[in-house]
């Protein structure tokens, strides 16, 4: 599929959209409850949708000085899929707009993708600072 043909619409997915891409990317699934807790807290969104499902979302939370930016895609089996690209210019666009200038944006990226995040304006913060995890399921 041409890069060209992905549309993102801006709205908080439903709980059923949120969940599936993380599924099908291989992130810890969400019980529904705590994705709908979750998506509350959304301040600005980007779905993704490609026939019947959705293939990748981006999401924007946070207090009004710390930002956290969320993107995931499924993709369609091709390298690369493009989805990112229809996501990251809404996200910058609305951090842009709404966050103020002293506001700490952070995003956790794997693979890949920080490729696609450099050319938003996103760049590495190690060895400064280093993004952590805690796996709360495995206590």
């Amino acid at each position: 599929m041409d890069l060209c043909y992905y549309t993102g619409h801006e709205r908080v997915p439903s709980v059923a959209t949120y969940r599936y891409p993380s599924e099908a990317v291989g992130m810890t699934q969400r019980r529904a409850g705590t994705a709908a807790a979750g998506l509350t807290a959304s301040l600005f969104a980007v779905e993704v949708p490609s026939d019947d499902h959705p293939i990748g979302m981006g999401r924007v939370i946070g207090d009004g000085g710390c930002f956290l930016g969320q993107r995931y895609d499924r993709g369609t089996g091709t390298s690369p899929t493009g989805v990112g690209r229809a996501i990251m210019p809404r996200i910058t666009t609305y951090l842009r707009t709404h966050a103020p200038g002293n506001a700490y944006i952070n995003l956790i990226t794997d693979g890949g993708s920080h490729y696609l995040h450099r050319k938003f304006g996103f760049v590495a913060t190690a060895p400064g600072a280093i993004g952590m995890k805690s796996p709360l399921e495995s206590r």
